[in-house]
């Protein structure tokens, strides 16, 4: 597993679409030759809301604007290796305004308040645990009920390629692991001000 924390979009690369158990076309996604997918660590994420109970992680635009920026830029690669591929894989040539109606992002317009990076969370289907680790700034387990918000965390990501369905394109993000950032006050220098000892 290559972990990477800058992605280089020109060394990303999508496989033959092929059919999966599921009837689903499933494109791999290839990241400098490894074919495991993008195993890409994002760094000082700000998480305001709970994540608990929820199918995604909410990330708002406000303090991430440099991630916001990359995926910007991920989903444009996507769209492009999808429409200068779709002849091979498909048959025939889509048109990238075509590629870019179906493609389904991670990032969504809030026209009331600020844009919206949801991304999705496993859960194992008997008892809606999650499907990875959660550690604290001390590499101890913690339990999600157990987090305080708001928060920032590290986390690790694995785009492991694209789905194709009958009129929908989405990318397969996975969580691989989460580690939160101990939250450092700082100390406000104070002083009595009152001198009763007279």
């Amino acid at each position: 597993m290559k972990i990477i924390k800058d992605i280089n979009i020109e060394k990303l690369a999508f496989t033959l679409p092929e059919k999966d158990e599921d009837g689903y076309y499933i494109s791999k996604c290839e990241y400098d030759g490894d074919n495991e997918g993008m195993y890409w660590l994002l760094r000082n994420v700000n998480i305001e809301e709970s994540f608990t109970d929820e199918d995604d992680m909410i990330v708002k635009e406000g303090k991430n604007k440099s991630i916001f920026e990359q995926f910007v830029l991920l989903d444009k690669k996507i769209v492009e290796e999808i429409e200068e591929n779709s002849e091979e894989w498909f048959g025939k040539r889509l048109k990238k305004e075509v590629v870019q109606r179906n493609y389904k992002t991670l990032l969504k317009e809030n026209f009331i308040d600020e844009a919206l990076l949801t991304i999705p969370l496993e859960r194992t289907e008997e008892d809606q645990e999650l499907t990875f680790d959660i550690y604290n700034h001390k590499k101890e387990l913690v339990d999600e009920t157990e987090l305080e918000y708001p928060l920032k965390i590290h986390t690790l990501l694995n785009l492991r390629g694209l789905r194709f369905t009958r009129s929908k394109v989405e990318p397969l993000w996975d969580v691989i692991q989460i580690k939160v950032l101990e939250e450092v006050v700082e100390k406000v220098e104070k002083k009595c001000l009152i001198d009763d000892e007279n």
